[in-house]
């Protein structure tokens, strides 16, 4: 985050003198008044006060209070004392604003104190300070997007957005992949489930979600992803080998998820329920054995491909 103030001092010499807390302001944290946000995530503030009034937001590493003539200020009023962003409230009477928490791992666990004060003449003592806001910064999580796959086959689970612009993890940086929440018969775990990337092998059609928690110096963050499973039957099983006497017919059923939609060799295949077909694949004279190309498409764009 950046500082505008150069001096410490200077700041508590100024809430010294126009100081006591009459919280009739309201500061949030991303419309919190406690947050946790990972390092290197914008951080947008917001103080509520009188409109057309001077504002100015502080944070601090230690949430005090301190007492001055009388009041309390939500701040410890230490070297570490910041100002974040002033302004007028205009018209509306709210002041926003954004920070930036640096992409610095050493901050992991880190919390941080904020308050607000707007000069305005109707207090007694000329100042409005806020309410104390704490922001708890944590590891980025993030479990990688949604993903589709066919029964059987092996699917990749990303944890990389706890790697940041870096590479790699940081040093201390732990993973933990849960299953928590698969189909009703489902023995599928999870392999490589402390690594950033687990392995995720479905066994029936359905939804399996997966839960990722990255921890980095006590502080923890959380984020989870979707897998859907489907399952492709002809009726009876194709094989796709070109014989030029014999037409070939495909029909099945489409086990899984529902709302996806099916192509077989790049045409659309309408499904009545689970089922299709008949139809008839087109294969290439030229080749001695073909594979059918089968993709389906989740509502949520997500595709799976089998072949």
């Amino acid at each position: 985050m950046r500082s505008l103030l150069r001096s410490a001092s200077a700041c508590t010499a100024l809430l010294v003198a126009l100081a006591p807390l009459a919280a009739a302001s309201q500061l949030k944290l991303g419309g919190q008044t406690n947050l946790s946000l990972a390092y290197g995530q914008p951080l947008a503030f917001t103080l509520a006060a009188a409109p057309n009034k001077p504002a100015l937001v502080f944070y601090d590493a230690s949430p005090g209070p301190i007492s001055i003539a009388g009041e309390l200020v939500p701040l410890g009023l230490t070297p570490v004392l910041t100002l974040v962003g002033g302004g007028s409230t205009g018209a509306s009477g709210v002041l926003s604003g954004f920070a930036f928490l640096p992409e610095d791992p050493a901050l992991a666990g880190a919390s941080i104190y904020f308050a607000g004060v707007a000069l305005d003449a109707a207090d007694p003592n000329g100042l409005d300070f806020s309410n104390g806001a704490v922001l708890s910064i944590t590891p980025p999580a993030g479990a990688g997007a949604d993903q589709s796959a066919f029964v059987a086959s092996q699917v990749v689970l990303d944890g990389s957005a706890a790697f940041g612009s870096a590479s790699q993890p940081p040093l201390g940086m732990s993973f933990q992949w849960q299953l928590v929440g698969k189909p009703a018969g489902s023995n599928a775990g999870l392999a490589q489930a402390n690594s950033p990337f687990a392995v995720l092998t479905p066994d029936v059609p359905g939804d399996y979600r997966a839960r990722l928690t990255v921890a980095l110096n006590g502080a923890q963050a959380s984020g989870e992803t979707l897998v859907h499973a489907y399952r492709l039957a002809f009726a009876p099983e194709v094989e796709a080998i070109y014989n030029p006497t014999i037409l070939l017919t495909a029909a099945g059923n489409l086990y899984g998820p529902a709302g996806a939609t099916l192509s077989i060799e790049g045409q659309p295949v309408p499904l009545s329920g689970t089922a299709f077909g008949p139809l008839f694949p087109w294969l290439d004279a030229t080749q001695v054995v073909q594979q059918i190309d089968c993709e389906v498409v989740h509502p949520d764009g997500s595709k799976a491909r089998q072949v």
